[in-house]
């Protein structure tokens, strides 16, 4: 299954995944105007989809939502809510200001299961140690993400969301 969107939180490794592929879009929300919030937002996403050009989105509610109501498929990637301490490293790691790990820090619970309630989008529950580039590939040829193929590696991720592949709840084990 493949797709042109993937919304994925904070410190999954958005940015690295664009280092390895410099056509791959990062959409950091922090670059637009607030006022205009989420429609300047959703009008790049379309213009990079409609340019055949995959693109990583963030994960705010206000996103989400607004790719359902636009009908864009995207799958959302996510930590498993025990990863906490691991992200509060990752964000220390890469020299976000405190005032944004605090942030996190103190409503992660809440976005945690936010993100797990959100309907409308594959799910990707990454474990501890995983990032983005562990579940997600990206083909140039046909310009489109694809899922990772799980094998039998003990350490993949919770996959969910009524796809044709699979069932709610369901683990890919192709």
């Amino acid at each position: 299954m493949s797709f042109m969107v993937i919304s994925a939180f904070p410190g999954t490794g958005k940015s690295t995944f664009v280092k390895s592929f410099s056509e791959v879009g990062d959409s950091d929300s922090s670059q637009f105007d607030k006022e205009y919030f989420p429609q300047n937002y959703m009008a790049h996403v379309r213009n990079n989809i409609v340019s055949d050009k995959c693109t990583l989105v963030s994960s705010h509610d206000i996103v989400r939502q607004a790719l359902c109501r636009n009908h864009i498929d995207y799958v959302l990637v996510y930590p498993a809510l025990e990863c906490k301490e691991e992200y509060l490293a990752r964000y220390r790691k890469r020299g976000s200001e405190l005032k944004f790990i605090d942030l996190l820090d103190r409503n992660w619970e809440n976005w945690i299961n936010e993100c797990k309630a959100q309907e409308g989008c594959v799910h990707i529950e990454l474990k501890p140690g995983q990032y983005l580039s562990d579940v997600i590939s990206y083909d140039p040829q046909s310009k489109e993400f694809d899922i990772k193929k799980a094998g039998d590696d003990e350490r993949r991720p919770y996959i969910s969301g009524i796809t044709a592949d699979m069932v709610v709840g369901d683990t890919v084990d192709e």
